[in-house]
């Protein structure tokens, strides 16, 4: 979600965020913008911040115990969550990321809610230990 953000926005990453984050898996809020700032200098200068355009409000990895199918180590998984509420829409560029997680073999979906992504990383989960690969973006953005 690039500008403004309305408090509850955050209040839904900060819940998406801490439902997701047990063990070893984390999740990160990601905030995306361009800030501006006067140097020593007294020249003004630009910095891009955030992943990249189109990254997802919410990103980390989700560890998962490797399966014996799996040679048996640990991974973990990236994973991108797109929060999307009422009429909000996905943007071109947020659509080209999630699929772009998705075809790497990482977990991405939106959702509207913690329970939403919760639900969403735990079914990914389930398919791959089971050998299968996660969701098509079109399946799991929902």
């Amino acid at each position: 979600m690039a500008g403004n953000q309305t408090e509850s926005e955050k209040a839904a990453i900060d819940r998406i965020r801490m439902t997701l984050q047990k063990g070893l898996s984390r999740f990160f809020r990601n905030a995306r913008g361009l800030a501006r700032f006067t140097g020593p200098d007294g020249q003004v200068r630009k910095v891009m911040f955030g992943l990249a355009p189109g990254s997802s409000d919410v990103i980390g990895w989700q560890q998962v115990v490797v399966t014996k199918e799996m040679v048996g180590a640990r991974v973990a998984l990236f994973t991108a969550i797109e929060l999307k509420r009422g009429t909000d829409s996905l943007s071109k560029e947020q659509g080209n990321f999630l699929i772009a997680v998705a075809e790497a073999g990482g977990i991405a979906g939106v959702c509207g809610d913690e329970h939403g992504a919760a639900a969403l990383v735990a079914e990914c989960v389930r398919v791959i230990q089971l050998g299968g690969t996660a969701p098509p973006v079109g399946q799991a953005m929902h």
